[in-house]
């Protein structure tokens, strides 16, 4: 074999092997024919699959349709030799990106590295972004509180009397900074929206690392 140096867009050097063509039929003429192992019975001439027998050479067997019984096939040298020609380039294809691979490994691994920093970084700021902290005391009654509708979300519920599902929404709100949510039946509300809120604290809880206080009995303004 012999070595050829290449360079990737990012100017790495690297070497890789070129496989060399060795002709397998040397001294024969193009046109001539030589014989070949049946590549679909792998030389017996019978095949072990379907149900199909027929009269090939006097004799009736489950003889391979490729070579007819035979156990080879004929081909024609110029056929071998653009095999061979194909494989060399297909080794040398192989070569190069197997070394392609191993020279742009310690690049990739810093982009990832750097990727995955990046997406460290977005996510603690987002968590730091999240609002924290919570509204009044359980069982309080919060009165007229300036607040803005960040979220209306619907799901399915089940009815506790009936059984029967029933459409639900959950409204959520930023007030002063906290959140607050409040779940219901219905709702004219959208996102976006200021609101005057009254509602009586039910519970403090937290979802997806937000700090959120569920209101009940509200009353919007």
């Amino acid at each position: 074999m012999t070595t050829k140096t290449a360079t990737t867009e990012s100017g790495i050097e690297f070497s890789y092997e070129v496989a060399e063509y060795v002709d397998p039929m040397p001294g024969k003429l193009g046109s001539e024919r030589v014989r070949e192992t049946c590549w679909k019975c792998g030389g017996v001439g019978t095949v072990s699959w379907g149900n199909v027998t027929f009269v090939a050479q006097g004799t009736e067997d489950r003889h391979c349709f490729n070579c007819l019984g035979k156990g080879w096939t004929s081909v024609l040298v110029s056929s071998l030799r653009t095999r061979a020609r194909k494989a060399t380039k297909g080794q040398t294809h192989a070569n190069y990106l197997a070394a392609l691979e191993e020279a742009t490994r310690p690049e990739r691994e810093a982009a990832e590295a750097q990727a995955r920093k990046e997406a460290e970084e977005r996510e603690a700021a987002r968590q730091a972004a999240k609002p924290k902290g919570f509204l009044g005391a359980e069982g309080e009654r919060l009165r007229n509180l300036n607040a803005q509708v960040v979220g209306v979300y619907g799901y399915e519920a089940q009815n506790f009397v009936t059984g029967a599902p029933e459409h639900r929404v959950v409204i959520k709100f930023d007030v002063l900074g906290k959140v607050a949510v409040w779940f219901t039946g219905w709702t004219t509300l959208e996102a976006g929206q200021f609101v005057s809120l009254t509602g009586t604290v039910k519970s403090h809880g937290e979802r997806d690392g937000e700090e959120q206080t569920i209101l009940t009995r509200c009353i919007i303004k």
